[in-house]
Parts: C-alpha cells; sequence; structure tokens
C-alpha cells in the first residue's frame, strides 16, 4: 500500500503514523531505499512524497493514524447471563476461560467489580477467549461456575477471610 507524506519532521514519527510500531523500521527503509536510504536519513523536504508500506504489518491497536489499518476482523460476540451465586470472578472465567480479561469484561459490560452479577447479561468477545479447554469444558457444555455471591447482592459470609486457613492438628490414637 502507498502512504502520502504530509509532515515529515523525523523518520520515526513517519514510521509510527504508518505502522503504530517501529519493530517494522527496517522493513520500511527496505521499501523505500530510493527515498529513505537509512534510518538517519533527513526527510524534512519530503511533504507530498509517496512511500510504500505493508499494510499486513500495521498494528492497529497502536497506530496514532488508524486510517492506515486493515479493516478490523468481524467479531464475534457472545452473551452470558449471571447465575445465582456467581460473582465478577465466576462470570469471567466463564466467558473468557481465565482472569485476564476481567477489566476488559467490566469495562465492555459498564459495571465494576462490585456489581450484582445474577441476572445481568454480559457481552464478550468469543475471540478472545484464552483458554478454549476451559471455556468447552464449562460453558460450552453448560457447566455454571459459582464460587460466592447471592443474588441479593450479598456474598461470602462474615467468617470468610482472604489468606487466612485454620491449623489443623491430627493426632493418632493408638
Amino acid at each position: 500500500m502507498f502512504y502520502t507524506i504530509t509532515n515529515p519532521s523525523d523518520i520515526f514519527s513517519l514510521i509510527m503514523n504508518v505502522y503504530g510500531t517501529l519493530e517494522e523500521s527496517m522493513a520500511f527503509i527496505s521499501g523505500n531505499v530510493a527515498l529513505i536510504p537509512s534510518l538517519s536519513a533527513d526527510i524534512s523536504a519530503l511533504a507530498g512524497e509517496t512511500v510504500y508500506y505493508d499494510a499486513t504489518a500495521v498494528v492497529t491497536f497502536l497506530s496514532p493514524r488508524s486510517v492506515l489499518a486493515l479493516p478490523a476482523p468481524v467479531v464475534t460476540e457472545y452473551t452470558w447471563r449471571g447465575r445465582e451465586g456467581q460473582n465478577m470472578f465466576d462470570v469471567c472465567i466463564q466467558t473468557y476461560g481465565i482472569l485476564d480479561d476481567q477489566i476488559k469484561l467490566l469495562t465492555d459490560n459498564n459495571l465494576e467489580l462490585t456489581s450484582s452479577v445474577y441476572a445481568q447479561e454480559f457481552n464478550y468477545d468469543s475471540t478472545l477467549i484464552a483458554n478454549s479447554s476451559i471455556w468447552n469444558r464449562s460453558t460450552g457444555m453448560g457447566i455454571i461456575f459459582s464460587t460466592g455471591n447471592l443474588p441479593d447482592g450479598g456474598s461470602f459470609d462474615s467468617s470468610f477471610e482472604f489468606l487466612s486457613y485454620e491449623k489443623t492438628t491430627v493426632t493418632s490414637t493408638g
């Protein structure tokens, strides 16, 4: 694909505008060696010139000028309805297979970590299911994780303490 240089300041800004990352610097120089022979070349006089770039290497999520990016892939959006006894952690495992996308799940559904989950409909991006074996063995088969909240918004009972345990002593009579 081709890009017309509009306001050249330095080579690195140009590469960032085109690719959204500096990782493709050498590929960019290689494709435009007649115009830009090296990373130290002065590009201030190149306004209006057209340069070649590999559109498959554009990093869409970082690109400051996303107009250069390829069209976004089709996203398959799934929904999950929170069940009785589930909390936000259960829903995240149920939808993405891991807790890494907890913040994304909350943000996408305009919720907070302490929001009630019961009967709440959650939208999630199926292309981000990180652990498909957990998802297939649970959500895909109708198994529901349910570890903590009550439908009225309650939570673990007051005797539950994080990071604590009761030491058990085993004695033998004998």
